[in-house]
């Protein structure tokens, strides 16, 4: 029998009273902590035939592990739910897709009683089964995507009284998904929903390949703002914005049999493009960009680039560039002879290296060895002009590693989570879950 547990522990590693708590015959798929000390758990128990539904409950624990009044709220006809999400003021949003002759999104905003709010669910139909990208900008408007029957891509502002904002949802000039083309938004540090969409020349394949990308900034009415939207050649890689509103984009050559170098160009808040730009990194190839290409941005504005590129064996090596706010490359950020990590050894057909973690004083944190037969993870930790910290790379052993994650707490401490199948297996009940904890020394965390 398949079943869940999670656990709480304190700073010392040691288990909370109340936990750990097990979720009989369901698999856990999000877990949301909330201000209170509370935490929100969505558990689904797997479909037994394709294309049926699967019962998922949203439950919410109390910091002893004891189920608060009213909880947990079933959803029963979901083919797929995302991870809750933390909605205004003290609700919790489930967001699922429904089965039936028509795929639903249903939307349902849970107050802390478990009631569903006014306008729940809301409801949308969509020609795809997994929800597309929701998320919460800071004024409360959640944002999602659905594809029409026609292929047509939209990107939809509900207010917190679940209803559509006025002028939306949004749709690009040319934004279909067929082809492999796609569309996605990031919202900048102001709320400000950048949503970037492929357009032109696509073909089925492993890879996107585009003719360009077109990325427009949308302001509360739906329409894109005025020097918007914008247009960077081929296939563009998840955009990423500073704190001053400037839009870093990098893209590339899309498509199995097309390579090039990668160019980033950094864009104003009015849609200019900046002096000194656009930059190519010609250490880094266009080879699939979308999965292999990793744009970041630090605390203090620089675009971080990471790729994963093979070396004349034929090995994996990770390569990072850093360009400040002029384009210029920074020195540095030397990843000594290792893949860098992706969070997922042997997806299909890849995945590009995580992001850094980044701490209050600027120290970046990365991910590394989880390249083709690597035999450790390892843990790097640079200072803000790239220069490898004393006592880091901190090193792991983890034999049959299949999937890890980095995190910082907010004692600074880094939390490594590794989950290994050492017999090569796929199930779960295979799988060991390890947590370690670093301090800013590299050192492990005891006590």
């Amino acid at each position: 029998m398949r079943y869940a547990r999670v656990a709480a522990l304190d700073p010392s590693g040691a288990m909370r009273p109340g936990w750990p708590i097990e979720f009989v015959r369901g698999d856990v798929r999000g877990i949301l902590p909330r201000e209170d000390g509370s935490v929100a758990i969505l558990a689904c128990v797997p479909p037994i035939a394709d294309g049926a539904a699967e019962a998922c409950h949203l439950h919410l624990l109390a910091a002893d592990g004891g189920e608060r009044p009213g909880w947990p709220v079933e959803e029963p006809t979901a083919t797929v739910c995302v991870p809750p999400l933390a909605g205004p003021g003290d609700s919790v949003y489930l967001i699922c897709s429904g089965v039936g002759e028509r795929t639903t999104l249903r939307v349902i905003a849970l107050d802390p009683t478990g009631t569903p709010r006014q306008g729940s669910p809301a409801m949308f139909e969509t020609s795809v089964y997994v929800p597309f990208s929701p998320h919460i900008a800071s004024d409360g408007t959640l944002y999602f995507v659905t594809q029409t029957a026609e292929q047509v891509v939209q990107v939809h502002a509900l207010n917190a009284a679940l209803e559509e904002r006025g002028g939306w949802p949004f749709v690009g000039a040319g934004a279909h998904s067929e082809a492999y083309r796609d569309v996605g938004y990031v919202l900048g540090p102001n709320g400000t929903p950048y949503i970037w969409w492929y357009d032109g020349n696509g073909e089925p394949g492993i890879c996107v390949k585009a003719d360009r990308t077109v990325i427009a900034a949308v302001g509360s009415d739906g329409r894109a703002l005025a020097g918007w939207p914008r247009t960077v050649a081929g296939v563009a890689v998840p955009p990423v914005v500073a704190a001053d509103g400037t839009v870093y984009v990098a893209s590339a050559p899309g498509g199995e049999s097309t390579t090039g170098a990668v160019s980033i160009v950094a864009i104003s808040p009015s849609g200019q493009t900046k002096a000194g730009w656009p930059r190519t990194a010609p250490s880094l190839s266009g080879y699939c960009p979308e999965l292999d290409l990793r744009l970041a941005i630090t605390p203090d504005g620089r675009a971080v680039l990471m790729q994963n590129t093979r070396t004349a064996t034929n090995d994996q090596q990770g390569v990072i560039v850093v360009l400040d706010a002029a384009g210029a490359a920074q020195s540095g950020w030397l990843v000594p002879g290792m893949a860098l990590g992706t969070g997922c050894t042997g997806c299909t057909p890849g995945s590009p290296p995580l992001a850094p973690l980044f701490a209050q004083d600027g120290t970046a944190y990365v991910l590394m060895g989880q390249g083709e037969g690597a035999p450790s993870t390892q843990v790097i930790a640079f200072d803000r002009q790239g220069r490898v910290l004393t006592g880091w790379p901190h090193l792991i052993s983890a034999t049959g590693l299949m999937h890890a994650g980095i995190f910082l707490g907010r004692d600074e401490r880094l939390y490594v989570i590794l989950e290994t199948q050492p017999d090569g297996g796929y199930e779960q009940s295979t799988a060991t879950l390890r947590l370690y904890v670093l301090g800013t020394d590299g050192r492990p965390v005891t006590g």
